[in-house]
């Protein structure tokens, strides 16, 4: 289901490019939002990262006492915002994203002032979890934005940067990779230990690798990937610009419904999440009357 949704995205994108040339004005909008939605440019990535922050510097703010020393709070948003950018390029062999790329902080920077420290509180007020509706899901649909490209950016950076060693092609490393991209910064820091998994995997988690895993599927693997393409999407180019237009569209689509009319608990591969809590039943621990008993 996600790999249909996924490519049907897709190749809504690729259709809007293939399309007749709309008037100069509907052309510039279109390759704007194209711009946005793959991250062209230096300052449309930054204006995406910032609004990427800021929706991790809000969830920080509603979590947190706002009355601790600022420091806190910022390593909080830094870290949340940015925990994969810095614990993927290290398990590759990199400098973390805050010391190799100024955008990360600078980002960090704005959306923890925006959160945090706007004047009379109006950052929070405006986009709070009761600011207003309209706002609140430019600044979703800028997390996801962002959330997408880079889960992709590291899977395909493992798969290029690791060696092939059971398979044709790196697979748990490029998975593991991109599923820390796009949600590691749930673990940190790491005094949280893996309380965010107690209760299962959430969201964030799981759309994330389900995402590294239809790319590296698509784009890396020689054999399942090219069989995909072609019974899914033959008339369009098999890409990686493609893949990120899909995972945008993909995330930000569940990201609209969360936040409006299902919930945030509710996502789209309930039934896969279903079937393997069939398959691998959580464990009842016995009570402590029971264990002496027996």
């Amino acid at each position: 289901m996600a790999t249909l949704f996924l490519l049907a995205a897709a190749r809504f994108g690729e259709a809007a490019k293939l399309a007749p040339a709309p008037p100069s004005s509907d052309a510039s909008l279109i390759s704007l939002i194209f711009d946005i939605v793959l991250l062209r440019g230096k300052l449309i990535t930054l204006c995406v990262m910032c609004g990427y922050a800021l929706f991790v510097a809000l969830k920080v703010r509603a979590l947190g006492p706002r009355n601790a020393f600022w420091g806190v709070s910022f390593v909080r948003t830094l870290l949340g915002a940015f925990g994969g950018g810095i614990v993927v390029p290290i398990c590759l062999g990199m400098p973390p994203g805050p010391m190799a790329n100024d955008m990360v902080v600078t980002a960090a920077l704005v959306g923890w002032y925006i959160a945090q420290r706007s004047p009379g509180d109006l950052g929070f007020r405006v986009l709070g979890p009761s600011g207003l509706p309209t706002a609140r899901l430019l600044v979703l649909l800028a997390f996801e934005t962002f959330r997408a490209n880079f889960v992709i950016s590291m899977t395909d950076l493992a798969a290029r940067t690791l060696k092939p060693s059971l398979f044709a092609t790196p697979l748990w490393g490029p998975l593991l990779c991109g599923a820390m991209a796009g949600s590691f910064g749930n673990f940190l820091p790491f005094d949280k230990g893996l309380a965010p998994i107690d209760k299962g995997f959430s969201w964030p988690m799981i759309s994330a690798f389900s995402i590294a895993a239809l790319y590296l599927a698509l784009m890396h693997e020689p054999t399942i990937g090219p069989a995909i393409w072609a019974a899914c999407a033959p008339s369009f180019e098999r890409s990686a610009e493609t893949c990120r237009v899909g995972a945008v569209a993909f995330l930000c689509t569940v990201g609209v419904l969360q936040e409006t009319l299902m919930g945030p608990s509710w996502h789209p591969l309930q039934p896969l999440t279903a079937l393997l809590s069939a398959v691998v039943p959580p464990v009842v621990a016995e009570s402590p009357t029971k264990a002496k008993a027996s």
